[in-house]
């Protein structure tokens, strides 16, 4: 009998424990994974992502414009043109908040494992894209037309604010678009707190950087 009731008091140890564990969950061994840390993306990969995206919108672009084609009877459309301005920027906004939208990465930024988020780390909106959208266009339009002035001889620009940047040298104007371009992508920049969004390395960069450290 002996043997017995030692194999009945081994039974009922094992079953307080198992019960012991249901009554109380927070006691059993269980492991929570812990959130990654955000790292907020740095310039150099940011402005790569936007090379990239350059060459992919020029191609969107051109699609956008041979839409227009039976419209005008094959005929191009003549520059300053109100409803084909606003016809592409409409489809510049529209390529920018799908993806922003849509897993907050472009093709160029998946390719630098970046991607934007809001401020408290969710998926932006289509404001919060409209914002960081907006506020991107002061840098290009300095570019733009900083470049036009360095290529053509005489620019006479009917806009009084162009007409305005026309009278300064090419190279001025130029280099006041690219520093709003390299200050608008840097950490903390003033279009992160302008859309309250942030740019952030993805789960796999996370990981490389890690270990680069550790290693």
């Amino acid at each position: 009998m002996q043997p017995t009731q030692c194999k009945m008091k081994t039974f009922d140890s094992s079953a307080t424990k198992y019960h012991d564990r249901q009554m109380n969950p927070e006691s059993s061994p269980t492991t929570t994974k812990q959130p990654d840390k955000i790292i907020l993306a740095g310039p150099r990969r940011q402005l790569l992502a936007l090379f990239y995206d350059v060459w992919l919108l020029a191609a969107v672009f051109m699609v956008a414009s041979a839409l227009t084609l039976p419209m005008t009877q094959g005929e191009p459309v003549k520059p300053g043109n109100p409803f084909m301005t606003t016809y592409i920027f409409f489809v510049w906004y529209g390529f920018y908040a799908w993806f922003w939208t849509h897993g907050g990465q472009t093709l160029g930024m998946r390719s630098w494992k970046i991607k934007l988020i809001s401020q408290s780390g969710e998926t932006v909106g289509l404001w919060h894209a409209l914002l960081r959208f907006i506020s991107g266009i002061p840098a290009w339009l300095f570019i733009t037309t900083g470049s036009y002035f360095s290529l053509a001889e005489q620019a006479h620009m009917k806009h009084p604010l162009l007409d305005a940047l026309s009278k300064l040298p090419a190279s001025v104007v130029l280099g006041v678009g690219v520093l709003l371009l390299i200050s608008g992508h840097m950490k903390n920049s003033w279009r992160n707190q302008f859309s309250s969004t942030q740019v952030v390395l993805t789960d796999d960069a996370n990981k490389k950087k890690s270990e680069k450290k550790n290693s």
